[in-house]
């Protein structure tokens, strides 16, 4: 896991996996494909992201930042208001405190909410 500014090789070596799944992509064309990261460095190669999301705005009550680039459907929003400990931190840990937290995994996982939107609008 990086945090802050990944150094040079950390970011070569994340930029081989993008391209990895861009080549997939462009010897399966599949229907519809999605490449997901949260806000980032990626932008500066893959241009703008065909969709921005946070977790709330699908009906998961947390803040995170996420883009979406691919050829994809957009899914139908059903946003709730944003509670706990998960608002706003910066650091990706509750309240901001570094270290081991419950729920982090969950964090890093896609919001079920997404998941079934996204779902629903790519059959």
């Amino acid at each position: 896991m990086c945090r802050g500014r990944p150094s040079d090789d950390q970011f070569r070596e994340g930029l081989s996996v993008v391209d990895a799944c861009l080549r997939l992509v462009s010897l399966c064309s599949p229907a519809w494909w999605a490449l997901e990261n949260p806000q980032g460095y990626l932008k500066a190669w893959l241009g703008e992201p065909a969709l921005k999301f946070h977790p709330w705005e699908y009906g998961d009550p947390w803040t995170k930042r996420t883009w979406l680039w691919g050829q994809f459907q957009d899914p139908k929003r059903s946003p709730v208001t944003p509670e706990g400990p998960w608002i706003n931190s910066r650091t990706g840990h509750p309240k901001g405190k570094p270290g081991k937290a419950k729920g982090f995994i969950q964090r890093a996982q896609t919001p079920p909410g997404f998941a079934q939107a996204f779902f629903e609008a790519n059959p």
